[in-house]
């Protein structure tokens, strides 16, 4: 028995189809390095010198960003964040592909995604705007309180250390906007 999906409208030269049907796409931008990004006070526990502020701008260093992209290695792809940390117990619930050779260039952490699930994959060959496609890492981090100015002129409250991945996230709107996304809206 032949077994064919040539029915497949996606013509994009970065996309693969492996021989059991899942999407591999390579070198995908999944962080930005060296930004200051943007955190409701309620994303995160302020210490009492920020608990007034509904808002905090958090500093992620080139440094520890890239330090941080062999702990992206080997994780799940999820449609959306779960509103838990995965881990063994719960990650088929959640899954919906991975991600792999995650590294860290001048602008980013870049990694490879192979998606398995049968809805995304088909919602993927849309290409619909609406859809959810851009991505968002879930991960875990320290923070250091301390205000500062990035070499940009940015202000900041506080910056993260020893990040460690837990799952890239497909979602609608990402934190870092259509920078890292499957591919250019």
């Amino acid at each position: 028995m032949l077994f064919i999906t040539d029915n497949f409208p996606i013509i994009d030269k970065d996309l693969e189809i492996n021989p059991l049907g899942f999407f591999a796409i390579p070198n995908v931008k999944i962080a930005n390095l060296g930004n200051v990004q943007t955190y409701k006070s309620w994303e995160l526990e302020l210490p009492s010198h920020l608990s007034h502020l509904s808002e905090v701008r958090i500093y992620r260093k080139k440094e520890d960003v890239t330090l941080s992209a062999s702990k992206f290695n080997y994780l799940p792809l999820t449609d959306t964040h779960p509103w838990e940390t995965l881990n063994i117990n719960n990650f088929k619930e959640y899954s919906k592909g991975f991600i792999f050779n995650c590294t860290a260039k001048e602008d980013g952490l870049y990694s490879s995604i192979v998606v398995m699930d049968s809805v995304i994959m088909v919602d993927m060959q849309t290409k619909d705007p609406a859809l959810a496609t851009e991505l968002s890492c879930g991960y875990t981090c320290d923070f250091v309180w301390e205000s500062g100015v990035t070499e940009d002129g940015n202000g900041y409250d506080g910056y993260m250390v020893n990040i460690v991945g837990n799952h890239v996230a497909l979602v609608e709107r990402g934190r870092c906007g259509g920078s890292c996304s499957l591919w250019t809206k």
